[in-house]
């Protein structure tokens, strides 16, 4: 698996990010050592800055071929492990590695997926 660097060091392929996909439909929400492995292997995949009630992750150069599927997956998968490790959910913002918002999750509506026009 080749190593692909970027502004914030190394990222890995997004497929890797398949693995979270699996991890995040199996996960149960109380299932803190699949939570704490998704949180590990995501911190691979992206950028974040964590604050008191928002997280805001940009992610590496490798998501922009994944699945749209997965990519809603592995969003759901971080809300959801930062919610069981955390103990509460946060607001969180997620980018692609050209800084466009691509999704937004909040305690009150969960996780929206923002599509982009296609060009």
């Amino acid at each position: 698996m080749e190593m692909v660097e970027s502004d914030s060091g190394p990222v890995l392929p997004f497929g890797l990010g398949l693995v979270l996909y699996a991890q995040a439909f199996n996960a149960r929400p109380d299932d803190v050592e699949a939570a704490r492995t998704i949180k590990s292997t995501l911190k691979l995949l992206a950028a974040w800055d964590v604050e008191e009630d928002r997280v805001l992750c940009r992610w590496g150069p490798g998501w922009q071929p994944a699945d749209e599927s997965a990519r809603c997956a592995i969003m759901q998968g971080a809300v959801n492990a930062d919610a069981c490790l955390t103990g509460r959910q946060r607001k969180m913002f997620f980018y692609s590695p050209d800084g466009v918002l691509v999704g937004v999750s909040t305690p009150e509506s969960g996780l929206i997926r923002i599509r982009q026009p296609q060009p």
